[in-house]
């Protein structure tokens, strides 16, 4: 394995993270005009905005996070956390438990070969 799969994994995942962050305000309105009524059914809502929001911002820091060769367990959870994200996150997620768990992979982590000037 070589770099250039590290290198497009983490554009991949920045790539889907500014992608949710992006289409954040849009999902919020469509999000309005159907949440459920009742009691729960708008902290449900907001709660539900709230994960996303996260996982759109550690998949960004994840990115980063593998461009530096650091935090693998980080990065395989972000890419677990992406996979019911239908069907771009369930592509990547899975090219993320494929890649970060070949024993090249944990041989670039443990040496730290970077791929960005730090």
């Amino acid at each position: 394995m070589n770099d250039a799969q590290l290198q497009k994994l983490s554009l991949l995942h920045f790539a889907l993270g500014a992608l949710m962050f992006a289409a954040f305000p849009l999902i919020f309105l469509l999000a309005l005009y159907v949440s459920p009524d009742g009691n729960w059914g708008g902290t449900l809502t907001l709660l539900g905005f709230l994960l996303l929001l996260v996982l759109a911002v550690a998949l960004m820091a994840s990115s980063r996070a593998i461009d530096m060769r650091r935090w693998r367990v980080f990065s395989l959870i972000c890419g677990i956390l992406a996979l019911p994200l239908l069907p771009a996150g369930t592509a990547i997620g899975i090219y993320t438990l494929i890649i970060l768990m070949r024993h090249e992979a944990i041989a670039s982590y443990a040496q730290r070969r970077h791929y960005w000037p730090s």
